[in-house]
């Protein structure tokens, strides 16, 4: 009877052991299944040298008593370059847009902006893959609303006093690669304004303009493209 005893006694022993091997065989393929994803996460680029491209949709919006009248919206494109040390990242950018213009003799009209600044920029990691940010840029800006049928045109520009605010987010996808989407404004401050006919005509500086005449609508931009760091 001993020996029966010790026998089934070894028998339950290895099934036993047969069961729970193969559990934990599954926790560590699991364990470094999250270790490899966690790693690989951890080594897409974040900070360092990028270069962006988007394009979007324009809206006008009314800056009393300027107004969006005959302002259908328009597309953009823009071209950035940044350096970001994880948290703070500091661009230079570069957009070019435009609005559809409605209304008798629109079809002879075109309504044109452009943008060029430096700015600063503040991210959220809010996953490892998924990052926010907010952001202001600070620099060149015009505005050109044209009639090519009589050669006349009112133009505005600033060397340095075009703001544009930006709320973004990063979708981080394979190797070097991001998904980008942002919403933008553009707030013309200051500069001069030319009244042009036929090439010529008289130019001055946005502050001694009535005050009814300084006010120009705002430019808000929304925009998808992809960001590739280097």
């Amino acid at each position: 009877m001993n020996y029966l005893t010790l026998l089934f006694t070894l028998s339950c022993c290895v099934y036993a052991h047969a069961e729970v091997t193969p559990k934990s065989n599954d926790e560590d393929v699991s364990e470094a299944t999250i270790s490899s994803t966690e790693s690989l996460v951890d080594a897409l680029p974040i900070g360092g040298w990028s270069i962006s491209g988007l394009t979007g949709l324009n809206l006008c919006l009314p800056s009393s008593p300027a107004n969006c009248n005959n302002t259908y919206p328009g597309v953009n494109a823009g071209l950035s370059t940044e350096y970001r040390w994880h948290y703070i990242g500091v661009n230079l950018n570069l957009d070019w847009g435009n609005f559809t213009p409605s209304g008798t003799g629109s079809e002879n009209t075109t309504n044109t902006f452009g943008h060029l600044g430096i700015g600063l920029r503040a991210y959220h990691p809010y996953r490892s893959d998924k990052h926010f940010y907010i952001g202001s840029s600070l620099g060149m800006g015009e505005a050109e609303v044209s009639d090519h049928n009589s050669d006349s045109a009112v133009q505005w520009s600033s060397w340095w006093s075009d703001l544009r605010l930006d709320l973004g987010a990063l979708w981080f996808q394979k190797e070097q690669w991001s998904i980008e989407s942002t919403l933008s404004m553009i707030i013309h401050n200051g500069g001069t304004r030319c009244i042009i006919f036929q090439g010529a005509g008289p130019c001055q500086a946005l502050k001694d303009l009535d005050s009814k005449q300084q006010s120009m609508a705002r430019i808000l931009m929304l925009r998808f493209g992809a960001r590739w760091t280097l």
